[in-house]
């Protein structure tokens, strides 16, 4: 889906990555390049010593860098055997980073600083500030931690080792409460009673569609808990003004986007309160992508974002049919050719008695369900001419994405999605990604059809644009 360098001119080794709840990567380790990218707002922009370990957040597509800093200096332990869980992202928003260092700013430390030695730094979820910030050990060297791992009430565990014969100090009741001795003993350490808590709200955009010239936009946003909201762009086009990108409260906030250069529109989010706000921008020469598609059509650049990509080729040789009904077939087409384009392998015994190996979207149909996006209309079959509902489709949609396995939406229910709802838990992701407002400003109506029109709406906030 995508693929990047990340790094200076010298030495560069990630170590540890882990995703949020909106399917963005965190990525830890150690450089020794003193050009190693940072962004305005980091804890730090220079190198401290000869190695020193950086923290690095991407946007959804991996196509621009949301927050880097260095963290620690002098990490020397560069070149071992790392451990794989050495950030993590805590379900309030915060991300935690274990590694070894001699040197790091110390926020409520549990232990004093050591030569080298393990650390914990708890990140808010801007980076621009530091929770906690202890080391793990004695005043021996310790070394480098392994691992580390959260649940989901936000304590975190560390796995590591210890040198410290006489001044590490488990705590009462441990399993093993003296030092084992042999140069060095391994250590387990859960660190709890955090008072870290997601900032969440309501948000909304004064334009979200812009011509290609782009200007001006608002931000109008409430923070529910009255907390330390953040806003953050996914594309460096949109620039977030220097006194909306964070706040307390209700506020009313602004950013400027950049002129389009290019012939096709392009899109992004705005993440703030833990709500995307999806942002579209036409292209600087726009065409009519279909003859009952003109320029006026309030789906006109999504819909020839979905031309161009190949997604849809339309219903008939030059119309596109925005208000058609989508069918299940249709659908399992778009969905594919979003996430994998037209080639790929595909099982070639039919899971489904009414999709044989002839129809037209057989393969679209076998590859969805080979990833688990679709179990069928029933245990046989799949019901490809069946029109689509809204409720069915946040489930292809977020499971395209997500999978079964991801994180609960924080923000509102609609009214009309009951508790007892099998699509709800998707419903509220797809609110909560932007992806969908609702039918109205309260209502989701999960059993109406989703129409073409609507259809390129959710392809492109789902796959395309950059959060």
């Amino acid at each position: 889906m995508f693929s990047t360098y990340l790094g200076g001119y010298a030495v560069n080794q990630a170590t540890g990555i882990a995703l949020d709840s909106l399917n963005r990567p965190y990525v830890v380790g150690h450089t020794a390049s003193p050009d190693f990218p940072t962004t305005a707002g980091a804890l730090t922009n220079r190198m401290i010593g000869t190695f020193s370990g950086f923290v690095s957040k991407f946007n959804s597509s991996g196509s621009a860098l949301l927050y880097s800093t260095y963290h620690g200096g002098e990490t020397v332990q560069f070149g071992a055997n790392f451990g794989s869980g050495r950030i993590r992202v805590l379900p309030s928003g915060h991300f935690a980073v274990m590694d070894s260092s001699e040197a790091i700013p110390l926020v409520d430390p549990l232990t004093p600083q050591q030569s080298l030695g393990t650390y914990l730094s708890i990140f808010e979820p801007s980076g621009m500030a530091l929770n906690l910030s202890t080391f793990l050990g004695g005043q021996q060297v310790e070394i480098i931690g392994t691992a580390m791992q959260t649940d989901n009430s936000g304590n975190i565990y560390v796995a590591t080792q210890s040198h410290s014969a006489t001044d590490f100090q488990p705590t009462p009741n441990a399993y093993q409460s003296s030092y084992g001795g042999g140069g060095a003993d391994a250590v387990v350490v859960r660190v709890s009673g955090l008072t870290l808590t997601a900032c969440t709200g309501t948000a909304s955009v004064s334009n979200q569609t812009f011509t290609a010239a782009g200007g001006p936009g608002q931000l109008m946003l409430s923070s529910g808990l009255r907390c330390n909201w953040f806003a953050e762009a996914g594309q460096p086009f949109i620039q977030i003004a220097s006194n909306s990108g964070s706040g307390l409260g209700t506020a009313i906030g602004s950013f400027i986007l950049m002129p389009n250069p290019a012939s096709r529109p392009r899109f992004a989010a705005i993440s703030v309160v833990g709500r995307l706000i999806h942002i579209a921008q036409a292209g600087n020469s726009p065409a009519v992508p279909f003859t009952d598609v003109p320029l006026s059509d309030p789906y006109v650049n999504l819909i020839a974002e979905i031309k161009t990509r190949g997604i849809t080729t339309g219903c008939g040789p030059a119309t596109y049919c925005p208000a058609a009904a989508t069918t299940r077939g249709q659908m399992a087409v778009f969905i594919i050719r979003a996430l994998m384009g037209d080639s790929f392998a595909f099982p070639t015994v039919p899971f489904f008695t009414d999709v044989p190996s002839t129809h037209p979207y057989f393969k679209y149909i076998q590859k969805m369900q080979e990833l688990a996006i679709t179990k069928g209309c029933s245990t046989t079959t799949y019901c490809p001419d069946a029109t689509v509902t809204r409720g069915q489709m946040a489930v292809f949609l977020i499971r395209a994405q997500f999978g079964d396995t991801f994180a609960p939406a924080t923000t509102p229910d609609f009214d009309d999605v009951a508790a007892s709802d099998p699509f709800r838990p998707y419903i509220n992701k797809m609110r909560e990604l932007g992806i969908t407002t609702g039918c109205s400003m309260t209502s989701y109506c999960g059993n109406d059809p989703v129409t073409r029109g609507q259809m390129a709406v959710f392809l492109v906030r789902d796959f395309f644009s950059s959060w």
